[in-house]
């Protein structure tokens, strides 16, 4: 009874884990984050790329080691094409902020015409300048792309 009264407790408490390890959260509360993809219609095995635009806030910055990781699930329908280019700072120790990252893509050829949705996680390290601290985050992705004959 005291251990199943234990277990009830913390997972009340506990925070959800996701699928890939660790806590998901929805949003940064130092960082916005926003993704498009070009073009927004694609025919199955042509390529595309992802626009990925990280902006801290003023007193953050987005640092380039360790490296900024994407993964999408792997029912998705997408296929990663080569690492994704992070626009550097002149002293290379920080991500460009002012321009996207962009990831190459192709869809599946198992995908059918009509819309399809690419979720994934995107893990970067974001740091304050102030505090002095660094974090990571699990920044979910979700995206409609429209698939064409």
């Amino acid at each position: 009874m005291k251990i199943t009264l234990i277990i009830v407790a913390l997972s009340l408490v506990l925070p959800p884990v996701g699928l890939a390890g660790g806590t998901i959260k929805p949003e940064n509360q130092h960082v916005t984050f926003n993704i498009t993809a070009k073009p927004s219609e694609l025919k199955v095995g042509v390529q595309g790329r992802l626009l990925i635009s990280l902006k801290p806030k003023q007193g953050f910055h987005i640092v380039i080691i360790p490296p900024m990781q994407i993964t999408f699930d792997s029912l998705c329908g997408i296929q990663l094409i080569d690492k994704p280019d992070i626009p550097q700072t002149t002293n290379k120790e920080y991500v460009d902020t002012s321009k996207p990252i962009t990831q190459k893509f192709a869809l599946a050829t198992t995908l059918k015409p009509g819309a399809a949705t690419i979720k994934g996680i995107l893990t970067y390290f974001y740091c304050s300048d102030a505090e002095g601290w660094c974090s990571k985050f699990k920044q979910p992705i979700e995206l409609t792309i429209k698939v064409l004959k």
